[in-house]
Order: structure tokens, then sequence, then C-alpha cells
């Protein structure tokens, strides 16, 4: 049987743990039919046995490998990509307004470094959420001073990137995976609270401080967003030139020619365009590759 990836295990198990864990705390503090009484869940505890154990942890190990594929679309959803959701759909636009204003704000208080981290550098492509517009300005910008498009290259950058570099980038990726889903399910936690605990008191505040949690794991991946933006760019500081050489072409020896070069590239891998003239294959662009680097502006 194969192991889980430590990757699974902390991006979908343990969220997904702490979501089973939570409606069991619902279910035998009798939170569904009345006030949550604690006695009542601590004599429940004391009679679980450890087959009990092994089912909950095994739902969980099941559920979250039937969540794992969505882990792109939730990330998404945080995003702002709601132009397909019926009940997100109108607030997308008032979200837009909100972060143009806020950029025009930091524009105008002369805030490049803020601006340049936070907001992509075209209007046209704000998202309603802080979170997806930090990622689209990682995205539009990252490949930006070497005329690629970072979505479009990423797949072929990464695998020449070196393990040290790699491990970094994907750590970063799974530190935003995990505060994603963890916003998740504190929400889908403090709905379900609100629900079962609506007249019960005191008892509020323990789906009001999951809504905390939920906010502050939101604010986590804001944060880990633009850690992983500066990762991207080094992806691409370190790795545009065995890039082309990977893909068969010599480094040009200016930034202006490499920039006109990488266009023509994108357009040939993705949309099958001509391939640029000049292929010389991998092992001939390969004795290129101690040639000034383009970016430097040597």
């Amino acid at each position: 049987m194969p192991t889980l990836s430590a990757r699974f295990s902390v991006v979908s198990v343990l969220p997904t743990l702490v979501l089973v864990g939570w409606f069991g705390f619902l279910w035998g503090s009798g939170s569904l039919t009345g006030p949550p009484d604690m006695q009542h869940l601590l004599d429940g505890l004391a009679k679980v046995n450890i087959a009990q154990v092994t089912l909950a942890g095994l739902v969980s190990v099941v559920l979250g490998s039937v969540l794992h594929p969505f882990q792109f679309p939730l990330v998404r959803l945080l995003e702002g990509y709601w132009t397909t959701l019926p009940g997100l759909r109108q607030l997308q636009y008032l979200g837009i307004e909100i972060n143009r204003r806020r950029m025009c704000q930091l524009r105008r208080a002369d805030k490049t470094k803020e601006l340049r981290k936070q907001y992509p550098p075209d209007e046209q492509d704000l998202l309603p959420t802080r979170l997806g517009n930090v990622l689209r300005a990682a995205e539009r910008r990252a490949g930006e001073p070497y005329g690629m498009d970072a979505i479009a290259m990423l797949p072929r950058l990464y695998p020449l990137a070196s393990p040290g570099v790699a491990a970094v980038f994907l750590d970063l990726r799974n530190q935003l995976d995990v505060a994603a889903r963890y916003c998740v399910v504190l929400t889908l936690i403090s709905v379900s609270g609100l629900a079962a605990m609506a007249t019960d008191g005191p008892w509020l505040l323990l789906p009001a401080m999951t809504a905390a949690l939920a906010w502050a794991s939101y604010r986590a991946a804001v944060r880990t967003a633009l850690s992983y933006g500066v990762g991207l760019r080094v992806l691409f500081e370190l790795n545009h030139c065995r890039l082309l050489q990977g893909l068969g072409w010599k480094v040009p020896k200016n930034i202006a020619e490499l920039r006109k070069l990488a266009g023509k590239l994108e357009k040939w891998l993705e949309d099958d365009g001509g391939a640029p003239e000049n292929y010389v294959g991998p092992e001939a662009a390969d004795k290129g590759a101690d040639e000034p680097n383009p970016a430097s502006g040597s």
C-alpha cells in the first residue's frame, strides 16, 4: 500500500480531521438538539474505544482524499474567481471596486513597492480579494523583466530549479494551501456553530472565536502569497537562461533580444504557432551557458 505524502497529510488530512472533530463535538455535546452539555460530551468520550478512534481517522483520510483534487479550485475561490458562482458573482464587482480604490490610494501615496507586491500592473486584471490580487501580481511580474508569462513558463521552469530552491518554493506553496484550507474549514465550523448555537447565549463565543481564526488564516494566506511571489521571482531570476537552453535556443546577448525570443517561444509552446528561427537543440544551446546573463545588462 503506498504511503501518504507529507503534502497530502498536512494540506488535506489535518484540516479535515479538525472538521470531523468539530462535528463530533456538536453531536457528542447534544448541540444539534439543544444547548451544549459538556458532561454529556465527557461521558461519551469515556466510552470511546480504539475502533471508533480508528474509524474517525479513516473517515478523515477518505474525506481528505475526496477533497484533495479540489484544493486548486478552493484557492481560486479565495482568490475571487467568482464569475460562475451565482451567490458571489454580484459581490465580485464590489470587491474589484474596493481594491481599485486601494490601489489608487497606494499610487497617490507613491508607495511603489507595496503597489507592485499587492496589485497587478494592469487594472483590468484586478480581482475582488486581496489574496487574488497578491497572487496575480506575482504571476504578472515574475517573468516580466524577461518577457515571459509566469503561468505559461512555470511548468517548464520548475523542473530546472536546484533542489534547494525547489524545496523552498514547494514549502511556500504548501503553506499557502494549508492556510487556505484552514480558512475554509474554520469558516464552515463558524457557520455551523452559529446555526447550532444561535440561541445558546455564551456558547456563541465559540463560533465567534473560530470566525476570528478563519480571518487569521486568510491573513496568513495573504502573507504567504507575498513570500510565494518572491519565490516565483527567484525561480525566474536564477533559471530563465537555463529554460531557454533547455528548450533548444541559445541565450540572446541582450535583454531586448531575450524578450523578443521569449514572446515567440510562448506563442510556439502555447498556441502552436511557428517556432522561432535559429533553433540549435538543447546540446548546442548548452554550450552558450557561459555567456553573460542578459538580465544583468552585460
